[in-house]
């Protein structure tokens, strides 16, 4: 097998699978992959009319995420098989991350009594009605509907949709942040690699973005893409913390403005970090995109 790098020249032919599985997990979105692929080495290959995403992240072994034939009824049990005698060519056991419900039980069926699968609820990906987001309606939200009311009486705000004029002004919101809350290390560095690779990006990713000015200056932006008809993803939101209800208002903004036609919105994954679990719950999602990862039943290799 001959993976390749992530690039946006790889776009249209990455899509062309992904988009017929129309899954709602925010892992396999192009826009994800390209702007983490450097830091996750993620790398992809097609054989057989059938795709492959491989991820080397530096402080975890290498594994694949499910792999996507262009036929949705195809079996995966030859795919697997593949991938299964790839990793035991370079020395490794097989392991495959973020698998649907959906893809793990068509395995199960594919695959009869062939691989043992686990769960991390922390990277389960949060889903919310849109008009719940919109609207901020009912005694669940009351929190967040005050948080609006005392934004908009402390601050005269703006919403803009983002363009590429808007980038380096972006970067400077975050790095600000970053500086506030003394963030260091390799995480960081990754995390603002990622915005920028996005920011710089956002048009060619088909992704669209909101910012909310106060006095003229950018205090929060967000990033994100329609996942499919149904579903938008949301992958980036930073503001000024010095802003009391900032990310409140940008937000229900931008979803207002960028995704009203949709029925859901993806907030992605709260990586077990407590803080972000909180503010997620605090939007009272609708469901969960479950997410398991599995291994060949027997092996103790992790």
């Amino acid at each position: 097998m001959e993976f390749n790098k992530i690039s946006l020249a790889a776009k249209e032919r990455v899509q062309a699978f992904t988009d017929i599985w129309r899954l709602e997990l925010s892992d396999l979105s192009f826009a994800n992959m390209f702007i983490w692929r450097y830091s996750h080495n993620i790398e992809f290959c097609v054989e057989d009319d059938v795709l492959y995403i491989k991820l080397c992240h530096r402080n975890y072994p290498c594994f694949f995420f499910v792999p996507l034939p262009r036929d949705k009824n195809a079996s995966l049990k030859e795919p697997l098989k593949k991938l299964e005698d790839y990793s035991q060519g370079i020395g490794e056991p097989l392991r495959v991350k973020s698998a649907t419900k959906e893809q793990k039980e068509k395995i199960e069926r594919d695959c009869p009594d062939t691989y043992v699968f686990t769960s991390d609820p922390g990277r389960f990906d949060y889903v919310y009605n849109t008009r719940d987001l919109i609207e901020l309606k009912g005694k669940k939200f009351h929190g967040k509907r005050n948080h609006i009311n005392k934004f908009l009486s402390m601050y005269s705000h703006e919403y803009i949709e983002l363009t590429p004029d808007h980038v380096e002004e972006c970067i400077h919101v975050y790095t600000s942040w970053a500086e506030k809350k003394g963030a260091v290390g390799m995480d960081i560095e990754d995390e603002w690699r990622s915005l920028t690779e996005a920011l710089n990006n956002f048009t060619e990713l088909d992704m669209v973005g909101g910012a909310v000015l106060i006095d003229g200056a950018i205090r929060a932006f967000t990033l994100g893409e329609r996942l499919n008809e149904d579903m938008a993803l949301i992958h980036i939101e930073k503001g000024d913390t010095d802003f009391n209800g900032v990310f409140t208002a940008i937000n229900q903004s931008f979803i207002q403005h960028a995704f009203p036609d949709t029925k859901f919105i993806n907030r992605e994954e709260d990586m077990g970090l407590e803080g972000l679990r909180k503010a997620k719950r605090s939007y009272n999602p609708v469901r969960m995109v479950e997410k398991f990862d599995f291994k060949l039943k027997g092996e103790t290799r992790e």
